[in-house]
């Protein structure tokens, strides 16, 4: 059995934040130097805002900011209401703004937002604080809706940010569970000195011979952390071991490598990388191909 969820909340946790004084208001304190990393507003002080009403061209009413006309099944009403007929029935009063028997959003506090010197938390998953919520959204002019519409438009008269937690909480998973997988691979083939050996070779990154395991790690290490997506790309690539048979070949004089461009011992031009990997694997190449590989085997595994 499907579980309808309220089409007009959300499980979501916006954190609302004043813009910092050095964005704004730096020049109009004694010290900006000083208060340059500090919010706005003075210790026990709020902002209040009502939703704004329309201009006076316009007709001066306040901004419609509840849907009024598409239903939605509501499962805590078992019945399909608008977004306004919901909200009305959850704070039992009339929201609508063309009502001359309603103050509601003149006068009535759950229909502001008021943000502290230290923000204010919403959880969207309460019927009160979408409404807040929502109100926040329609001060356009004064809060702005994400870190990103507040870099986009930078108006100067923004004076708080929203910010969906929720999101952010998502992304910081999400990267924890890439970082994750990234040392997972590097632990994998850290104490074997040959795979390390064949990535570094791969990616290009010149061994002295003879070097001991600690030295091998410490190069595999730093190519790790400076391109890690060099080093995930490579642990991925399918072609990883036909590109490892090239590059020895290249280190042992079997192929010529000349900026981008591969060629033949013979100077039978290959191409680049992606031409070299189909040359290698070509049925037709497989007499040249066997004699390299054979070579390899003899050559280059008595380096190591």
């Amino acid at each position: 059995m499907s579980t309808i969820k309220n089409p007009y909340l959300e499980d979501k946790i916006v954190d609302i934040r004043p813009v910092q004084s050095g964005q704004k208001w730096n020049k109009l304190l004694v010290n900006a130097a000083s208060k340059s990393k500090d919010p706005h507003l003075f210790k026990g002080t709020e902002k209040v805002y009502s939703v704004p009403r329309l201009s006076y061209e316009k007709g001066g009413t306040i901004i419609q900011i509840l849907d009024s006309s598409e239903r939605r099944m509501v499962p805590d009403f078992n019945k399909e209401m608008t977004e306004q007929e919901y909200f009305e029935a959850i704070l039992s009063t009339d929201l609508n703004v063309y009502s001359a028997k309603s103050s509601f959003w003149q006068e009535d506090r759950r229909g502001k937002i008021s943000i502290g010197e230290d923000g204010l938390t919403l959880n969207l998953a309460d019927p009160l604080h979408m409404l807040k919520y929502k109100v926040g959204l329609a001060n356009k002019k004064y809060i702005a809706g994400s870190p990103e519409e507040y870099k986009m438009h930078k108006r100067p008269t923004v004076e708080f940010v929203m910010t969906d937690k929720t999101k952010e909480r998502r992304k910081l998973v999400e990267k924890n569970l890439e970082r994750g997988e990234q040392y997972t691979q590097f632990l994998k083939r850290f104490s074997d000195k040959d795979k390390m050996l064949d990535i570094l070779l791969v990616s290009g990154i010149k061994v002295a011979k003879m070097q001991d395991l600690g030295q091998i790690q410490a190069s595999y290490t730093e190519l790790f952390e400076k391109n890690t997506s060099v080093f995930m790309n490579l642990v991925s690539d399918p072609f990883f071991e036909t590109k490892l048979d090239i590059s020895k070949a290249v280190h042992l004089g079997l192929l010529v490598k000349k900026y981008d461009i591969y060629k033949t011992d013979s100077g039978q031009e290959i191409g680049k990388i992606s031409d070299a990997v189909t040359w290698m694997n070509n049925p037709e190449n497989q007499a040249t191909v066997i004699r390299i590989k054979s070579q390899i085997e003899q050559q280059f595994e008595q380096e190591r």
